[in-house]
């Protein structure tokens, strides 16, 4: 068996669904995280812990 016939990726999954290759498009809003400071969403008391408050969305 072959490792392709184990492993299915993302790129095979996306490329049998639209029968071509698919690439990520990536855009820049200008905005930072809505929830950085906890206030928004249905975790209110916790902000999401991936976003560490010493990071800038200054790009």
């Amino acid at each position: 068996m072959q490792l392709h016939e184990l492993v299915n990726t993302i790129g095979q999954d996306l490329q049998r669904r639209y029968g071509e290759k698919v690439h990520k498009l990536t855009l820049h809003g200008g905005f930072s995280c809505p929830n950085r400071d906890g206030t928004q969403g249905s975790l209110v008391d916790q902000p999401f812990v991936y976003i560490k408050p010493t990071i800038k969305a200054d790009y």
